[in-house]
């Protein structure tokens, strides 16, 4: 179920009620995708009395937790032309936190700009690559996307990088109709000043303890 950028305001609300999406894929002219319209784009566009324009101006710049919705719901056959599209790789560029994705098999198949900064690795360095491989040449500690491949279901884990910073990663798989993992989404959160800082605010701790009982 697929908008165009002509289309207005009015004709979201109706696909967003009859379809039950979070979010609805845009393309244009060309019938190629421009990028998602979320119900939170909606939401914003009724406050605003934007309701009769076109949605073409009014489409989230960075919408990846909407896209997710979009894969889960779309047929299998839309999976690799919206992974493929500029329009995916615009949106998870413009991520703050990194966005490493697999197919079913733990092969890489692309990260976005945030994960080189995080871990200085480049995407050809890793593209092509199974995540084992990855393990084994040290670039981090262990795989969020093998696990989730093995279990079906999303999952949260705390991963070392090969330059020592420490992320939270949090996978989603894109399953297939018969529930077989098409593609595992990864957001990559930094957290290495948040270790750092706790680790001082304990050291300081310690030290009021030590000067109250002295």
């Amino acid at each position: 179920m697929k908008l165009k950028t002509t289309d207005p305001v009015q004709q979201a609300m109706v696909l967003f009620i009859s379809s039950g999406r979070d979010a609805l894929e845009v393309v244009n002219e060309y019938s190629e995708t421009a990028g998602f319209f979320t119900i939170n784009d909606l939401h914003e566009a009724i406050e605003k009395g934007k309701i009769n324009e076109s949605i073409s101006g009014l489409m989230s710049s960075s919408t990846l937790s909407g896209i997710v919705s979009e894969l889960q719901k779309s047929s299998d056959s839309e999976y690799t032309r919206i992974i493929s599209s500029d329009a995916f790789t615009e949106i998870i560029n413009s991520s703050y936190d990194g966005i490493y994705i697999t197919d079913g098999n733990g092969i890489t198949i692309k990260v976005n700009k945030a994960y080189e900064r995080i871990t200085g690795i480049e995407q050809q360095q890793l593209v092509g690559f199974h995540m084992d491989e990855l393990v084994k040449a040290g670039y981090i500690s262990k795989s969020v996307s093998t696990q989730v491949i093995k279990e079906k279901r999303p999952i949260t884990m705390m991963q070392t990088l090969h330059n020592k910073r420490n992320v939270i990663v949090s996978g989603t798989p894109i399953l297939d109709q018969n529930r077989q993992v098409l593609y595992v989404i990864n957001n990559v959160r930094d957290i290495t000043e948040l270790i750092h800082l706790k680790h001082e605010i304990e050291e300081l701790q310690d030290i009021r303890d030590l000067r109250q009982s002295a």
